[in-house]
């Protein structure tokens, strides 16, 4: 079920057009955003005219958090030949060629560091090397009110994601939500570049229904009580305080938003990605039932019919055996509210961590320093 907020997208006579020029800046005030819709198959019947005569308090906090992402959430477009006549418009030149129309959009971002870092999905070479250098110069990135050069680009090997740098400071970051903010049933709203928005719940949030884990890959999932539409592919969920809690990627799955947060760390660290890793395969004990175990908590190293610990990982090197059950590390306790990847993930490559770990009844303890996943 559809309800509509409407809003006139653009008052300028320009209509739904974004104009920049990189010789004449802060001449247009055309207001990139305002069309806002809502979407919701789960409140069938309400139909809000008006986002200014909205009453209700819960539809009120929704419309702020919408209003308020437009200054994180960035445009990505092809880069159009801009003329070098300053006074192109004043002499009556307009052409059109030399805008960026807003729904031409080819991908949208996250800003994720107040110094230009942008979290994105967009990747023009899926399946293909990402080529920088055309990157760089093919692609610009567009905020509501003006267009930026892209000056860096790094590409996740283990991910989806795509980071792009503008050169600016000061940018509006967004929260990212805890894992124990994150609840099922919570009402969240997912928003694209255009301020469209979607309404929806939270059905599943933790560990995927594996029964073999791997420490070095983010095992948690979020699933959304209904599936978004196309022109939400790319966009991002936010809770009703403003957190982002997921994104959905360009094929339309749903990540939570802690599968990135070490990679997001690492870049702030590094300027780079480093993820971490231990390198063992396991199974959460609380996945299993047996009457007459005592131990129902941790995660054991197992793997059926393979390698349990991968050859010259750190794990190897610190005398790790399958069959070890993982109890904690740094005294954060393996069960159903911390999984053990996610745990790890919550560290960069390079940290040091401290297992406690049981070996036949007797509990012990190793340092490590985790490694970079390679």
């Amino acid at each position: 079920m559809l309800f509509l907020v409407g809003a006139s997208l653009f008052s300028s006579v320009l209509g739904g057009v974004i104009a920049y020029s990189y010789f004449f800046n802060d001449v247009y005030n055309l207001p990139c955003f305002g069309e806002i819709e809502y979407k919701n198959g789960l409140k069938p019947g309400i139909v809000i005219r008006e986002a200014k005569k909205v009453v209700v308090e819960q539809d009120v906090k929704i419309n702020e958090i919408i209003n308020n992402t437009q200054t994180s959430i960035v445009g990505i477009f092809k880069k159009v030949k801009i003329s070098s006549n300053k006074e192109s418009l004043d002499n009556q030149k307009f052409s059109l060629k030399e805008f960026y129309y807003v729904k031409d959009r080819v991908g949208q971002g996250l800003v994720v560091t107040s110094d230009g870092w942008i979290m994105t999905t967009f990747n023009p070479y899926k399946n293909k090397t990402f080529n920088e250098d055309k990157f760089l110069q093919n692609y610009v990135v567009a905020t509501k009110d003006q267009i930026y050069t892209i000056d860096k680009v790094l590409v996740d090997k283990f991910g989806p994601f795509v980071f792009l740098h503008i050169d600016t400071r000061d940018l509006p970051v967004k929260s990212f939500a805890d894992n124990d903010e994150i609840l099922v049933g919570e009402e969240v709203i997912a928003v694209n570049y255009e301020l469209s928005a979607w309404i929806t719940y939270i059905s599943y949030y933790g560990p995927n229904k594996e029964l073999i884990k791997f420490s070095d890959e983010n095992n948690l999932e979020i699933k959304l009580s209904n599936s978004p539409n196309k022109e939400f592919f790319g966009a991002f969920v936010f809770d009703l305080s403003g957190k982002v809690v997921a994104f959905i990627d360009s094929e339309g799955n749903i990540i939570p938003i802690d599968n990135i947060k070490n990679v997001v760390n690492s870049l702030l660290k590094y300027q780079k990605i480093k993820r971490p890793s231990l390198g063992i395969y396991y199974i959460d004990l609380q996945d299993l039932i047996r009457y007459d175990s005592n131990v129902k908590k941790g995660a054991i190293i197992y793997n059926e019919g393979k390698r349990a610990i991968v050859k010259d990982s750190v794990a190897q090197k610190a005398g790790l055996q399958k069959g070890d059950i993982i109890v904690s590390i740094n005294n954060i306790y393996i069960d159903k509210f911390n999984d053990l990847s996610s745990v790890i993930q919550d560290y960069l490559a390079g940290d040091k961590i401290t297992i406690t770990y049981l070996r036949g009844g007797k509990e012990n303890n190793v340092d490590i320093i985790l490694d970079e996943l390679k």
